[in-house]
């Protein structure tokens, strides 16, 4: 179980602060600055996955037929399997709610009396209708949710009864991103980047991006930008500050932290370090088109065919440190790794699962 970083007080599950010291335990680990994923925790094949999700306490795995497994990432043996609906389109961890939509229908279940199996408490689980079809990503940060449904930007409040209408505002068309930072709420919309007042939605901040947007990721006040052909555009203070040329590769997926920016191009990987501004480029035996996970000075980046690459960023050049086959399935890996506690986790496509201690 895990431990506050500051009075060593054992944590309770699902716990956000210490109940000693009262320390927020959700922030006080972070990514260490070096790693070399010791591979210690195995799930063996079961239902397919078709949603990971990872806290600083559980790790959640929503499977084709409709039920959730529940783990702590300080421990192999399941807690918990209960039923959920199938087929969800997108689902997040809210505080110490399962928040899944499918269908137009939104199911929120309330994690602290399903997994102390309180049966008193289960009936705390609701469902309610959505206003319109999926259209954009959750996006989840402390006790806010906000997802765009049919014609509405919709937010949602996380409370002790489950979750409350917060705000919403008009929509059209599809969201390509959604992410939440101090600022309030930022969402890409065609070709621009437009951000949302936290406590009621009012816009702030509308930017006309050069070329169609791709995805989005924040980091503190700065939100980065990437477009389908490796453009990259950096945002502040409402004005675009940088802005990088693509170079004419079709870009899946890019990732940002405070020092490295990386963007997959099947096999080619793009490299940005914000502290030289030098770009490298490093090419790998298999195409990776999935987000990678960043810490300080390393990445890890899964290919299209089950290959984990851990690539080190620590030195003047970028370069893969190690590689390995978690399973021995070469169907596709679609499934994004996540991150739980001390460990990053993989679903495997038969629905096999593999963490490792970072």
């Amino acid at each position: 179980m895990p431990t506050c970083a500051r009075c060593g007080a054992a944590a309770q599950l699902l716990a956000n602060f210490c109940a000693r010291c009262g320390q927020d335990l959700r922030h006080s680990a972070g990514l260490p600055v070096e790693t070399q994923l010791l591979e210690n925790w195995t799930q063996p094949e079961d239902d397919p996955i078709e949603c990971l999700l990872g806290s600083h306490t559980l790790l959640a795995a929503l499977r084709q037929t409709g039920w959730a497994d529940f783990w702590s990432p300080y421990q192999v043996a399941r807690l918990q399997r209960l039923p959920v609906q199938a087929g969800a389109e997108a689902a997040a961890l809210a505080d110490n709610l399962l928040v899944s939509l499918r269908s137009q229908q939104v199911e929120v279940l309330h994690l602290t009396p399903a997994l102390r199996q309180d049966a008193c408490r289960f009936d705390r689980g609701s469902r309610f209708a959505a206003p319109g079809p999926l259209a954009s990503p959750l996006a989840a940060k402390g006790r806010k949710l906000a997802w765009v449904a049919g014609s509405e930007l919709v937010c949602h409040q996380v409370l002790p009864s489950g979750l409350a209408p917060a705000w919403s505002r008009p929509w059209k068309g599809l969201c390509n991103a959604l992410a939440w930072n101090e600022e309030g709420l930022w969402a890409l919309q065609g070709e621009s980047l437009a951000l949302y007042r936290a406590e009621d939605g009012e816009r702030l901040t509308r930017l006309q991006l050069p070329a169609p947007p791709l995805s989005l990721s924040l980091q503190g006040r700065e939100a980065w930008v990437c477009g389908h052909q490796g453009e990259l555009w950096l945002c502040h203070s409402g004005t675009i500050q940088r802005n990088w040329p693509g170079r004419g590769d079709t870009c899946f997926s890019f990732a940002t932290n405070a020092s490295h920016v990386i963007q997959c191009s099947g096999r080619r990987l793009h490299v940005l370090n914000q502290r030289s501004g030098r770009q490298h480029l490093l090419e790998v035996p298999q195409p990776c088109v999935l987000p990678p996970v960043l810490g300080p000075g390393w990445a890890v980046l899964v290919s299209y065919e089950g290959m984990v690459y851990h690539l080190a960023l620590d030195q003047e050049y970028p370069r893969v440190a190690q590689a390995r086959r978690p399973f021995s399935s070469f169907e596709p890996i679609m499934i994004q790794p996540v991150l739980a506690g001390p460990r990053l986790f993989l679903a495997g496509p038969e629905g096999q699962l593999a963490g490792w201690v970072l």
